[in-house]
């Protein structure tokens, strides 16, 4: 028995010299892969590298924190890989990619963002963040069309809501991609069909199954509290 706890503790550890960040945060029911290793539960502090993979579950979450000052929460059950992180301290300017299966997520810019996007690569679409503070939902293949499921999906209020009453309106099916710019330079979102940007606080652009991303709109001040709560 100790042998094997002392294999999975050598599983979530990688070589310091590897390392781009550090695992601020664990909350129980969530597992990473660390260094190539098996999937185990990250200690706070953990050292995360390149290629590392992140998973939780419903009650799990995960805070990354990296050498730029750049922060990802990693919110229940969702994935996450960390593809590319490179960072110039003397020419502050670097690199930060990652790739989300599904999920919801917050990013907090660093230094990085600051002059070059960080990407969140999503089956559909990425997401590209500029400064600041922005939320992603990423919808898993199976919860896209179950209304209400999924991780506290980023509702937004379309444009012309103010003059449809609400019981005339149509339930919206589920967005398989919603990006909420909270604060910051920009966010973009580009899909295989189309591509739009915001710069405004508080909006959103969902994608649905046509793929194109849709105007941005105001995000649902309630949604929002929903997302925060999940992400605490």
């Amino acid at each position: 028995m100790l042998a094997l706890l002392l294999a999975m503790t050598l599983a979530c550890e990688v070589a310091a010299g590897d390392a781009v960040g550090y695992a601020a945060a664990v909350r129980p029911e969530a597992q990473a892969s660390l260094g190539g290793g098996a999937m185990c539960t990250p200690a706070v502090g953990a050292a995360v590298s390149m290629q590392d993979r992140f998973r939780t579950g419903a009650g799990g979450r995960i805070d990354l924190v990296f050498r730029d000052g750049s922060a990802i929460t990693i919110g229940p059950n969702s994935e996450l890989t960390l593809d590319r992180f490179v960072f110039d301290r003397e020419a502050d300017r670097g690199e930060l990619a990652v790739s989300v299966a599904k999920g919801v997520f917050r990013f907090i810019g660093g230094r990085i963002s600051k002059t070059r996007p960080v990407r969140f690569r999503a089956p559909t679409a990425v997401i590209g963040i500029r400064g600041g503070m922005a939320l992603l939902n990423v919808q898993a293949a199976e919860d896209r069309h179950a209304a209400g499921q999924g991780n506290g999906a980023l509702s937004r209020m379309p444009a012309e809501a103010t003059s449809v009453p609400s019981q005339a309106r149509p339930r919206p099916e589920i967005p398989d991609i919603t990006a909420t710019f909270l604060y910051g330079i920009d966010l973009t979102v580009q899909t295989a069909t189309g591509r739009q940007r915001m710069t405004r606080p508080g909006f959103s652009i969902a994608t649905g199954r046509g793929g194109t991303p849709e105007l941005p709109a105001p995000a649902l001040q309630e949604a929002l509290d929903d997302v925060a709560r999940a992400l605490q």
